[in-house]
């Protein structure tokens, strides 16, 4: 298996950070990483960001998260998958080959498998924090639905309820820089 290491690198951060999300696997991958190699710190801070947010909303079961750690990867995920070439917007609305779009996750339900964009987790864009992305993935997975609206619906909902009885997500350690780490 190509990303043994990566596994086993999260293993005890699963169990540790989200003990009820131990029943699921994440998987760090990365097109560069060769067999047997240490993963990039980048790479780990990604997946310990994706816990420490997937830890806080409603839990799935027996479902199999990968983070996509480099742009690059997620580039060559995205195109191989076809993603660039079709998909539905938050509107609603089908888009073909429109460069505008980004894509941060994609969920296949009947594989039980989700991809992340982990670079957008610790270098979020703008107007999409990786709590949006992650609790939105995770909705998708509850509702079991392709309908964009639905899902990005209880996802802010989700979100808003952990406003109120938190503060807002955020890294997993508040007193670690999470910006100093950069790909190429």
């Amino acid at each position: 298996m190509k990303n043994r290491p990566l596994v086993l690198a999260l293993a005890t951060l699963i169990a540790s950070v989200a003990p009820a999300f131990a029943q699921n696997r994440v998987i760090l991958t990365d097109d560069q990483l060769a067999p047997g190699t240490k993963p990039p710190a980048m790479c780990v801070q990604e997946g310990e960001v994706f816990l420490h947010i997937a830890a806080q909303y409603p839990t799935v079961h027996q479902w199999t998260f990968y983070i996509v750690c480099t742009e690059k990867s997620w580039n060559h995920f995205v195109h191989r998958s076809r993603q660039d070439a079709h998909g539905i917007l938050v509107t609603g609305m089908p888009y073909s080959h429109n460069p505008d779009v980004q894509i941060y996750a994609t969920t296949y339900a009947q594989s039980r498998v989700t991809y992340i964009r982990g670079y957008k987790l610790i270098h979020p864009d703008p107007l999409i924090t990786p709590s949006h992305i992650v609790v939105h993935e995770l909705a998708r997975i509850i509702l079991n639905t392709a309908s964009e609206t639905q899902v990005d619906q209880q996802a802010m909902q989700w979100i808003a309820e952990h406003h109120q009885k938190n503060e807002p997500v955020s890294a997993p350690y508040p007193n670690r820089p999470q910006n100093t780490v950069s790909s190429k």
